[in-house]
């Protein structure tokens, strides 16, 4: 009796199906393929074997992409959407001696989203952009000049000291997440990796330098006196930029999500999104420094150049950091309105 042609038989979607069930009584057989199943399991066993072959982390992507789209094309539920992100920001360094020192700032960023849904399965991609802004407060250097000769003659110490420095960076990245996890209920928890691409990365230097001479034959040092170049207190400040590599972190999400209904087959679900999240780069993204963080002129001179010639060179582009390590923290949160599109199945419908 299926497989013949039959007059009464129609094809009808999933309103219709429920409207006409409540007007008679209706035996429904549903057309189900497995092609694409199938599919989806090819694409992920060669993406896989190839990537032993070619570079592990961009044949990753692909793989994962491969298999969250098709699956999602046969069944499930996608999800699409933007979401903006605000949170603290970090970097956090090693220098080639062991010693750590770590920046405090924040970050945000906005983002297309895409998720596909299975069951309790969830797979999470898209791209994003972020901007941050961070800075170290490294220590209070003093420099000296011995035996430098004043216009009188005398011979005195200048000295200079550089307090409440301020070393910030300000870095603009592109980021790929690839995340999976589980959804129960209204709560959501991914954790995965997202490859991260550094395209600029400001850097600003401020810093208050003090310069005095200090005489042998007096007990106080001699400050404050323009005429004699001891300036003083002084603010000053050095813009440049610095290079940052790309980077992968690893990356956990937690989220509660608010779902509306579907009022008919033409209009999709929205899904309020609301996540805290962490991400914590493992790679070093740090690029090869050279020179002192500050250099001053190498002997006194009568001339506004004493205070004019100090050169500034940011933390992270220092010898000292040579061989050393930079690793990023971004924590926040994040809040997403995403879309979401069901495969609509085609029924066979044929009266009892």
């Amino acid at each position: 009796f299926l497989n013949r042609p039959n007059k009464n038989a129609i094809f009808c979607d999933e309103s219709k199906k429920r409207k006409r069930k409540k007007q008679g009584g209706y035996t429904i057989f549903r057309k189900k393929s497995k092609k694409n199943l199938w599919i989806s399991n090819i694409c992920c066993i060669f993406a896989l074997s190839k990537m032993r072959e070619v570079g592990k982390h961009i044949i990753g992507v692909v793989a994962m992409l491969i298999v969250g789209i098709s699956s999602a094309y046969a069944v499930g539920e996608s999800r699409v959407g933007v979401g903006i992100e605000v949170g603290e920001y970090s970097l956090l360094s090693k220098d080639a001696e062991g010693s750590t020192r770590n920046s405090l700032g924040g970050a945000g960023g906005v983002g297309f989203d895409y998720q596909f849904v299975y069951r309790h399965f969830v797979f999470t991609t898209g791209i994003g952009a972020f901007i941050g802004s961070t800075a170290f407060h490294p220590t209070d250097p003093i420099f000296s000049l011995p035996n430098s000769v004043d216009k009188d003659g005398d011979i005195f110490t200048y000295q200079y000291r550089f307090a409440k420095r301020y070393d910030q960076y300000t870095p603009i990245a592109l980021e790929l997440p690839v995340l999976i996890g589980f959804e129960v209920m209204h709560f959501q928890l991914t954790a995965g990796c997202k490859f991260r691409w550094y395209g600029y990365c400001a850097s600003k230097v401020s810093s208050e330098v003090e310069t005095w001479g200090e005489y042998p034959q007096f007990i106080d040092p001699f400050t404050g006196m323009p005429e004699h170049r001891f300036y003083g207190t002084n603010p000053q400040t050095s813009k440049g930029s610095y290079t940052l590599k790309p980077e992968v972190a690893v990356s956990v999400e937690a989220a509660w999500l608010i779902q509306t209904r579907y009022t008919n087959t033409n209009r999709p679900r929205c899904t309020y999104r609301i996540a805290i999240f962490a991400d914590y780069g493992v790679t070093n993204s740090l690029t090869s420094g050279s020179g002192s963080s500050v250099t001053i002129p190498t002997q006194f001179v009568d001339h506004p150049s004493m205070l004019t010639d100090i050169r500034y060179r940011d933390y992270l582009s220092t010898d000292k950091m040579n061989g050393g390590q930079l690793h990023s923290l971004f924590a926040g949160i994040r809040f997403s309105i995403l879309f979401s599109f069901q495969k609509q199945e085609r029924c066979l419908c044929v009266m009892d």
